[in-house]
Protein backbone atom coordinates (compact mmCIF):
# COMPACT_ATOMS: atom_id res chain seq x y z
CA UNK A 1 0.00 0.00 0.00
CA UNK A 2 2.66 2.03 0.87
CA UNK A 3 4.21 2.13 -2.75
CA UNK A 4 1.08 3.24 -3.93
CA UNK A 5 0.35 5.84 -1.90
CA UNK A 6 3.92 7.26 -1.84
CA UNK A 7 4.28 7.24 -5.59
CA UNK A 8 6.03 10.59 -6.75
CA UNK A 9 6.21 10.11 -10.74
CA UNK A 10 6.39 14.08 -11.28
CA UNK A 11 9.90 14.72 -10.42
CA UNK A 12 11.18 17.70 -12.67
CA UNK A 13 14.63 18.24 -14.26
CA UNK A 14 16.11 20.98 -15.20
CA UNK A 15 19.24 22.59 -16.73
CA UNK A 16 21.73 24.96 -14.79
CA UNK A 17 20.67 27.34 -17.08
CA UNK A 18 16.98 27.48 -16.33
CA UNK A 19 17.68 28.28 -13.17
CA UNK A 20 19.84 31.12 -13.81
CA UNK A 21 16.44 33.29 -14.89
CA UNK A 22 15.01 36.09 -12.73
CA UNK A 23 11.56 35.29 -11.92
CA UNK A 24 8.66 37.71 -10.17
CA UNK A 25 7.10 36.23 -7.17
CA UNK A 26 3.80 35.54 -9.06
CA UNK A 27 5.57 33.11 -11.32
CA UNK A 28 7.70 31.27 -8.42
CA UNK A 29 4.03 31.17 -6.71
CA UNK A 30 2.58 29.62 -10.01
CA UNK A 31 5.89 27.33 -10.75
CA UNK A 32 5.66 25.87 -6.86
CA UNK A 33 1.48 25.18 -7.41
CA UNK A 34 2.16 23.78 -10.62
CA UNK A 35 4.89 21.71 -10.17
CA UNK A 36 5.46 21.20 -6.11
CA UNK A 37 1.66 20.93 -4.74
CA UNK A 38 -0.47 20.05 -7.38
CA UNK A 39 0.76 17.13 -8.05
CA UNK A 40 0.64 16.21 -4.36
CA UNK A 41 -2.61 17.58 -3.52
CA UNK A 42 -3.85 14.26 -2.20
CA UNK A 43 -0.53 13.93 0.58
CA UNK A 44 -1.36 17.36 1.55
CA UNK A 45 -5.25 16.58 2.47
CA UNK A 46 -3.52 13.32 4.32
CA UNK A 47 -1.31 15.39 6.08
CA UNK A 48 -3.41 18.00 7.14
CA UNK A 49 -6.59 16.01 8.44
CA UNK A 50 -3.87 14.05 10.48
CA UNK A 51 -3.03 16.97 11.87
CA UNK A 52 -6.13 18.27 12.43
CA UNK A 53 -7.06 15.32 14.34
CA UNK A 54 -3.85 14.90 16.39
CA UNK A 55 -4.07 18.76 17.82
CA UNK A 56 -8.76 17.57 18.46
CA UNK A 57 -7.40 14.74 20.74
CA UNK A 58 -4.51 16.43 22.34
CA UNK A 59 -7.41 18.81 23.76
CA UNK A 60 -9.81 16.01 24.29
CA UNK A 61 -7.58 13.57 26.40
CA UNK A 62 -7.14 16.50 29.56
CA UNK A 63 -10.72 17.25 29.12
CA UNK A 64 -11.73 13.35 29.65
CA UNK A 65 -9.30 12.50 32.59
CA UNK A 66 -10.74 16.01 33.92
CA UNK A 67 -14.06 14.28 33.68
CA UNK A 68 -12.92 11.02 34.99
CA UNK A 69 -11.83 12.08 38.29
CA UNK A 70 -15.22 14.71 38.50
CA UNK A 71 -17.37 11.61 37.86
CA UNK A 72 -15.74 9.51 40.24
CA UNK A 73 -14.70 11.22 43.29
CA UNK A 74 -17.13 14.45 42.83
CA UNK A 75 -20.54 12.73 41.74
CA UNK A 76 -19.41 9.59 43.24
CA UNK A 77 -20.64 7.90 39.96
CA UNK A 78 -18.77 4.56 39.60
CA UNK A 79 -19.99 3.48 36.56
CA UNK A 80 -18.38 6.11 34.22
CA UNK A 81 -15.29 5.51 35.06
CA UNK A 82 -15.22 2.42 32.68
CA UNK A 83 -16.57 4.40 29.61
CA UNK A 84 -14.58 7.63 30.24
CA UNK A 85 -11.43 4.80 30.61
CA UNK A 86 -12.05 3.64 27.24
CA UNK A 87 -12.76 6.79 25.67
CA UNK A 88 -9.02 8.08 26.55
CA UNK A 89 -7.76 4.47 25.44
CA UNK A 90 -9.62 5.52 22.50
CA UNK A 91 -8.55 9.03 21.89
CA UNK A 92 -5.31 8.02 22.93
CA UNK A 93 -4.88 5.35 20.14
CA UNK A 94 -6.41 7.68 17.30
CA UNK A 95 -3.79 10.02 18.23
CA UNK A 96 -1.47 8.30 17.95
CA UNK A 97 -2.20 6.91 14.46
CA UNK A 98 -2.92 10.14 12.96
CA UNK A 99 0.74 11.35 14.27
CA UNK A 100 2.21 8.62 12.60
CA UNK A 101 0.18 8.92 9.45
CA UNK A 102 1.10 12.83 9.75
CA UNK A 103 4.84 12.26 10.77
CA UNK A 104 5.07 9.66 7.26
CA UNK A 105 3.13 12.13 5.14
CA UNK A 106 5.27 15.25 6.13
CA UNK A 107 8.55 13.79 5.72
CA UNK A 108 7.44 12.12 2.32
CA UNK A 109 6.63 15.22 1.38
CA UNK A 110 9.53 17.53 2.90
CA UNK A 111 11.84 15.34 2.49
CA UNK A 112 11.57 12.59 -0.72
CA UNK A 113 11.98 9.31 1.04
CA UNK A 114 14.22 7.51 -1.25
CA UNK A 115 14.22 4.32 0.47
CA UNK A 116 12.65 2.72 3.08
CA UNK A 117 13.70 -0.26 6.01
CA UNK A 118 16.05 -2.82 7.58
CA UNK A 119 19.57 -2.35 7.24
CA UNK A 120 20.56 -5.57 6.14
CA UNK A 121 17.70 -4.93 3.37
CA UNK A 122 19.09 -1.77 2.31
CA UNK A 123 22.48 -2.97 2.21
CA UNK A 124 21.91 -5.35 -0.25
CA UNK A 125 19.67 -3.20 -2.58
CA UNK A 126 22.61 -1.29 -3.26
CA UNK A 127 20.94 1.88 -3.39
CA UNK A 128 22.09 5.19 -2.26
CA UNK A 129 21.57 3.78 1.60
CA UNK A 130 24.39 1.77 0.86
CA UNK A 131 26.43 4.70 -0.32
CA UNK A 132 26.01 6.55 2.55
CA UNK A 133 26.41 4.13 4.80
CA UNK A 134 30.24 3.22 3.27
CA UNK A 135 30.89 6.54 3.84
CA UNK A 136 33.48 7.32 6.25
CA UNK A 137 31.46 9.39 8.88
CA UNK A 138 28.78 6.93 8.77
CA UNK A 139 27.08 5.11 12.16
CA UNK A 140 26.35 1.85 13.13
CA UNK A 141 22.64 1.58 11.81
CA UNK A 142 19.49 1.22 13.76
CA UNK A 143 16.71 -1.34 13.49
CA UNK A 144 14.84 0.71 10.96
CA UNK A 145 16.29 3.19 8.20
CA UNK A 146 15.17 6.00 5.98
CA UNK A 147 16.79 7.75 3.43
CA UNK A 148 16.21 11.26 2.33
CA UNK A 149 17.04 13.47 -0.25
CA UNK A 150 16.75 16.87 0.44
Amino acid sequence: MKDSVFNDKSAIIRSADELQVDYTTGEIVVRIWREHLRPRLGLLLIASLAMLLTAATTGAIPFLIQRTADDLFVAKNEQMVYWTTAAIVIVTVTKAIAEYVADVTVAYLGHRIVETGRHDELVAKGGLYTRLHAAPLAEEADQEAVVVAG
